[in-house]
C-alpha cells in the first residue's frame, strides 16, 4: 500500500517505462458515419411528404358535408388541448420555466378555452 502520488510495486509492474500516459486528445480518432445524412434523404423525404399531401387532399376531396363538419369539430375541440400540451411540454424543455409554473399555465389555459 502506498501514499497518494507514491508508486507501488503494482503500478511499476503494470507500466514500467514510467509514469501512465494522460489522454490529450480524441482528435486522432476517425471520424464515424453515425451523424451524417444519408446521400439521399432529403429527395426521398420530401417524395414521401408530397405523396402523403396527394393522399390527404384526395382524402378530403371525397368528403361529403356531414363528415366535414365532424372534422371542423373534432378540430375544435381537440386542437386546442393538443397545443396547449405543446406548450406547457416546450416551456418546461426549454427552461423557460419550471414544471409547477407549467402546470398553472396548463391550468390558466384549461380554463379560458371552455
Amino acid at each position: 500500500m502506498g501514499l497518494a502520488g507514491e508508486a507501488t510495486d503494482t503500478d511499476s509492474a503494470a507500466n514500467p517505462d514510467g509514469p501512465p500516459q494522460e489522454v490529450t486528445s480524441f482528435a486522432e480518432r476517425t471520424t464515424s458515419a453515425t451523424g451524417k445524412i444519408p446521400a439521399h434523404f432529403y429527395a426521398w423525404f420530401w417524395g414521401l411528404a408530397g405523396v402523403a399531401i396527394l393522399l390527404l387532399l384526395v382524402y378530403f376531396w371525397r368528403m361529403d358535408g356531414e363528415q366535414l363538419e365532424i372534422l371542423k369539430e373534432l378540430c375544435a375541440s381537440v386542437v386546442p388541448l393538443g397545443v396547449l400540451t405543446v406548450i406547457v411540454l416546450a416551456v418546461i424543455l426549454f427552461g423557460i420555466c419550471t414544471a409547477t409554473e407549467s402546470a398553472a399555465i396548463g391550468a390558466l389555459g384549461r380554463c379560458t378555452s371552455r
